[in-house]
């Protein structure tokens, strides 16, 4: 599972190759991160009653961030806040994370919901969410390789998984808050089909838009 080790306080240095692919915004430091007993990341802030998490990818994760500049760090005082982000989770895995660590957790009262950038990947390879690559699949296989056999799959998958999500978050009286996918092609400049990959983003959250309008729930954005 792709998930940190609970009770984890820890530093992590980027390597000489990561920093190849990134631009003049982050320096070859350590990072530190700590973790509860579930492994989520936890903030500098623990002085409230109730807890809202946050769910995604690389992005909410923040490794490579200082504490204090990371998003659970400068969210309102309203909560204390933890992180249940980690590098290639896709929605599959979240739902996991949400059904055995989250929903019967009484001091969790919010949810928020990035839709992971991992999931328009996985999307794209045979199998889906249960593909064969190391980075976008939801359980990694013995035999798994980089990529993986491209094939056009259904949005009703990901449309499923979505629809699953909010029933489970409803069921167990958790607020919800959706934002999209946030992409920076500056950032992403080294990736490889750079424009390509912020196309497919951008049609992946006309989908998730566009669900969460048939859903009566609010999709938010980072640019907003």
């Amino acid at each position: 599972m792709k998930e940190w080790e609970p009770n984890l306080d820890k530093s992590f240095l980027p390597s000489s190759i990561y920093m190849k692919t990134v631009n003049a915004t982050l320096n070859q430091e350590e990072y530190s991160i700590k973790t509860n007993s579930d492994g989520f990341m936890t903030g500098m802030r623990n002085n409230k009653t109730k807890t809202c998490i946050l769910l995604g990818d690389s992005f909410v994760e923040n490794l490579y961030v200082k504490e204090e500049s990371r998003i659970i760090n400068n969210i309102n005082n309203k909560y204390n806040y933890i992180s249940g982000g980690y590098s290639g989770s896709n929605t599959l895995h979240i739902l996991n994370v949400l059904l055995n660590k989250i929903l019967l957790d009484d001091s969790i009262a919010k949810i928020i919901y990035v839709l992971p950038y991992s999931d328009s990947y996985a999307h794209l390879y045979e199998n889906n969410f249960y593909n064969n690559t190391k980075m976008y699949t939801n359980i990694i296989p013995e035999n798994a390789k980089h990529k993986d056999n491209i094939h056009k799959n259904s949005i009703e998958t990901q449309m499923l998984l979505w629809k699953t999500m909010v029933e489970m978050i409803k069921a167990a009286n958790k607020e919800l808050v959706c934002i999209e996918t946030p992409f920076n092609t500056e950032f992403h400049f080294n990736y490889k089909d750079a424009f390509k990959t912020k196309s497919m983003v951008q049609k992946q959250n006309q989908s998730f838009q566009s669900f969460c309008k048939n859903n009566a729930l609010r999709c938010y954005s980072f640019n907003d």
